[in-house]
């Protein structure tokens, strides 16, 4: 997809996994049987749409029900899957039957091609329904870096929880708001990188930011024990590799839990205490 239409959103397994679950759990409740008795495939066919919050799982079960354009695609997918295992019509809805779709389309190659496609197709029609979100989530010790990309969407976050940092390095945000939020003993890192929209631009250079601020083009709030740090430019490891006399600088950040380094040059991997 040439463009992520209603979100990017940097996820884990069990980030997944977690969202297929909670939507199982909402849509089975539903008054609405044409949903509830299909609250399995509902929710499979939901985790794969980047939809912005949980509270439009609702809403958007309808239009796979009741559109018909959208409701085709839905029942093309369903299709397909189950003409690939015959097995998951004969199961009852639940998470059983979820899990057997799960594992069907992991061995089948050709099969997430195809729901790929239709997924792009989903994507195309509900556009216009959803406002794009960019979310750049990290937790749990762990580090991501974004470095020279354009991001372009309605609304953007980047959230960084417990021991972990996010880096934003010579990029360009586009968005109504940019919601920057650091907590228990989180950094997002922002050097060289721009905060736009229609009213101006806001750029941060060599800045730790902690708490909660959130950005527009013309201004900066800050929420709740929010802090930009300035001057502080992310600490660096210089060096020179001894074979092919490469210089290598590695941030702070990216060193976090490694014991080993890689030269850029000649790839000869060099271990650090």
């Amino acid at each position: 997809m040439e463009q992520q239409l209603l979100r990017d959103k940097v996820l884990s397994m069990k980030q997944i996994e977690e969202k297929i679950r909670e939507t199982l759990e909402s849509l089975s409740k539903s008054d609405d049987s044409s949903i509830s008795n299909q609250s399995d495939w509902l929710s499979f066919t939901i985790s794969l749409i980047p939809i912005p919050v949980v509270q439009q799982i609702g809403q958007l079960a309808n239009k796979l029900i009741n559109d018909k354009k959208i409701n085709n695609l839905f029942e093309q997918i369903r299709s397909e899957i189950e003409a690939t295992n015959s097995k998951i019509a004969e199961q009852e809805v639940g998470i059983n039957r979820l899990q057997e779709i799960i594992d069907t389309i992991g061995s089948v190659d050709e099969l997430q091609k195809f729901i790929s496609t239709k997924v792009e197709l989903l994507v195309e029609l509900l556009k216009s329904d959803y406002p794009s979100e960019f979310v750049m989530e990290t937790s749990d010790w762990s580090v991501q870096v974004l470095v020279k990309q354009l991001i372009d969407v309605d609304w953007a976050a980047v959230i960084a929880e417990h021991y972990s940092q996010n880096i934003l390095k010579d990029t360009q945000i586009k968005a109504k708001r940019t919601h920057l939020k650091a907590t228990d003993h989180s950094t997002n890192i922002i050097d060289g990188t721009e905060f736009s929209d229609e009213s101006g631009t806001v750029k941060m250079d060599g800045i730790r930011q902690k708490g909660y601020v959130s950005v527009t083009g013309n201004s900066l709030n800050f929420h709740g024990g929010g802090e930009l740090i300035f001057s502080s430019k992310p600490n660096t490891l210089n060096g020179t590799c001894p074979n092919c006399k490469t210089d290598i600088v590695v941030s702070e950040a990216e060193l976090a839990g490694k014991t080993h380094i890689q030269c850029p040059g000649c790839k000869e991997v060099y271990r650090f205490q």
